[in-house]
């Protein structure tokens, strides 16, 4: 990882903990906004687009969707970062907030003024007409200094901390990202007692075995798989619906990926 993308995490790991510098950087006069959402089916897209930026570094964008209608599904880096290193998605699904990061890891800052700096979906989970915001959005410049041109409303705190981060409370599959998959998917998984044997499964739409992923007892704790499109030996299988299944006690659950070319 180049210096630029090392100081811009850490600028950002430091709005996630509460403080972010707050002086008037080059980039004051500039705007984020979101496009209306394009609607696929149950999937609503919202892009995210910036103009009159000057010598920017990085974007920070904070997402607010309605409880209990909305999920977050996956976010897509655009063409405005330039070699782009992505911080998250970070989500907390209590508030209906989901944050992602994006810096450039070139030596240089970015030239270009407006762009796109990436797509995220959501899917209707619930009937309704709940609509994505932009509640937070911030341009960091070559001198590091961050300008929120949408100020948080949760005053630059965009996430509250686990009690403790390290012991989930329940046993949980959460989602893959990316999904749709186009190359490799990251499937997230909480364990919260010891020596737990934890089993996750590739499925198809036939209900019959693709591979297993793991088959493992695990400490306590957060963890996440990867799963690269492949069966058990290691050949790519077809585009189409799979599905993840996570076993672990009397514990179960499915999630579905769609697997594209």
């Amino acid at each position: 990882m180049k210096s630029m993308g090392m100081v811009l995490a850490v600028c950002f790991c430091i709005a996630l903990v509460g403080w972010t510098p707050c002086f008037a950087g080059k980039n004051v006069g500039a705007g984020i906004a979101l496009s209306s959402a394009q609607v696929t089916g149950d999937t609503l897209s919202y892009r995210v687009l910036v103009s009159s930026a000057v010598k920017t570094t990085g974007v920070l964008v904070q997402f607010q969707m309605p409880l209990g209608s909305l999920e977050f599904v996956d976010w897509e880096n655009g063409s405005f970062v330039d070699d782009p290193l992505t911080f998250g998605p970070f989500e907390n699904e209590e508030a209906g907030r989901v944050m992602v990061a994006v810096a450039t890891t070139n030596k240089f800052p970015m030239t270009r003024s407006s762009g796109e700096v990436g797509t995220a979906r959501f899917v209707r989970t619930a009937p309704g007409d709940g609509e994505v915001v932009l509640a937070g959005a911030c341009l960091s410049d070559d001198t590091h200094t961050e300008d929120w041109i949408v100020r948080s409303t949760e005053g630059q705190v965009p996430y509250s901390r686990p009690r403790d981060p390290e012991v989930p409370a329940r046993f949980a599959l959460r989602r893959a990202g990316p999904n749709p998959v186009m190359r490799t998917t990251l499937i997230q998984f909480d364990v919260p007692r010891p020596g737990a044997d934890v089993k996750l499964k590739i499925y198809n739409v036939r209900g019959r075995e693709v591979c297993t992923l793991l088959s493992d007892r695990r400490a306590p704790g957060y963890y996440s798989k990867a799963w690269d499109g492949t069966n058990t030996q290691g050949a790519r299988v077809a585009p189409g619906v799979y599905f993840c299944r996570m076993e672990a006690g009397e514990f179960r659950d499915t999630r579905k990926l769609v697997l594209l070319k």
